[in-house]
C-alpha cells in the first residue's frame, strides 16, 4: 500500500518472523487522520485502540526497509494450520483469481468430521463459459482440481489446496460485492 502519509505514522504490532523476510503483525496507525474514537462507547473504544492510542486496523502486514507497508491479510479471516502456520485466504484466493476456469472463489480451513487436521478448501463457482458446452460437473471439477494441482506446485507445501468444492450458484455478496465470508462453512 506504500509508505504512510506524512500526518500518519504506522507500526506493526505483535509481530512474528513473516515469509517475506520481514517481521509481520497487526497493521496500527496513529495520526492526525484517525477518527477519536467512538462517541460514548468506550467498549468499542478499547476494542479499536491500543493503550498507548494506536488505532488497530485488524490487517495483518509487513514494512520493509524502505517504509513501504504490505498488507498479507486480515487477522479475522487467517486459518491457523495444526503446524502453527498461518494461511491468509486472500493470499490463495488471489491465485485462484488467475485460474480462467474460476469466476469466484473462497478458501476457508475445514476440518473433517472427528479429525484435527485443518484441510485448505477451495470453494470455487466455475465460469461455466469456459467449458464446452454441456459440460459436467465431473469435466469441471476434473479441469479445475488439474489447474489447482499445477498451482499447488507453486506454493509452500502447508499452502497447497487439499479439497476442491463446486458450487452452482454464486457467492452471496455485500453491496460492495464481497464475498460473505461469515456465511461459509
Amino acid at each position: 500500500i506504500g509508505p504512510s502519509v506524512p500526518c500518519c505514522r504506522c507500526r506493526i504490532a505483535d509481530a512474528q518472523p513473516g515469509e517475506h523476510g520481514y517481521p509481520e503483525g497487526e497493521l496500527q496507525i496513529k495520526g492526525d487522520n484517525v477518527m477519536m474514537g467512538y462517541y460514548n462507547n468506550p467498549e468499542a473504544n478499547e476494542a479499536a485502540f491500543t493503550e498507548d492510542g494506536w488505532f488497530r486496523t485488524g490487517d495483518v502486514a509487513y514494512k520493509d526497509e524502505d517504509g513501504y507497508v504490505y498488507i498479507t491479510g486480515r487477522m479475522k479471516s487467517v486459518i491457523v494450520l495444526e503446524n502453527g502456520k498461518n494461511v491468509f485466504p486472500e493470499e490463495i484466493e488471489e491465485y485462484l483469481s488467475g485460474i480462467e476456469l474460476i469466476a469466484e472463489s473462497a478458501v476457508i480451513g475445514r476440518q473433517k468430521e472427528g479429525e484435527s487436521e485443518v484441510l485448505l478448501t477451495a470453494l470455487v463457482y466455475p465460469d461455466a463459459t469456459k467449458f464446452e458446452e454441456g459440460a459436467t460437473q465431473e469435466q469441471m471439477q476434473e479441469a479445475i482440481q488439474q489447474k489447482i494441482n499445477e498451482l499447488n506446485k507453486t506454493l509452500p507445501t502447508y499452502k497447497h489446496i487439499k479439497v476442491l468444492e463446486l458450487r452452482d450458484t454464486e457467492f452471496e455478496k455485500t453491496t460492495s460485492r464481497k464475498i460473505k465470508r461469515h456465511l461459509l462453512k
